[in-house]
């Protein structure tokens, strides 16, 4: 399966368009202005429904945009379903472009063990 670019959040004032040379943009998995604030249950559950082990692989690219409780969320379950292996797509305003950052073993501790390892 060719490589998808997840959007974690719309922003009407962001391109998206430099991001399509690393893959099919998807649709952005949270509307505009959205907010975690006291309950992030119902942001985990969106997040679940639209990112699942099946739709999301090593192979495809989230951009890390948006709120940061958004972020967190996408990332953690992304690399969940992954076993720590990421690509993410940071914006370089200065180069008006994505650049990509590859995140290996993530759940890999300093001494070589995993977490669960213990």
């Amino acid at each position: 399966m060719a490589p998808r670019v997840f959007i974690i959040q719309d922003n009407s004032r962001q391109s998206f368009t430099p991001a399509m040379t690393f893959g099919a943009v998807q649709k952005p998995l949270f509307p505009e202005r959205t907010q975690v604030y006291f309950d992030s249950s119902e942001a985990i559950k969106r997040v679940h429904d639209r990112l699942t082990a099946d739709n999301f692989t090593e192979d495809d690219f989230i951009i890390l945009n948006g709120d940061p409780v958004l972020i967190a969320f996408v990332t953690a379950i992304a690399a969940d379903y992954t076993d720590g292996r990421l690509k993410v797509l940071k914006f370089d305003r200065r180069e008006n472009t994505y650049v990509p950052i590859e995140i290996n073993d993530i759940f890999q501790r300093e001494g070589g063990e995993d977490e669960g390892d213990e």
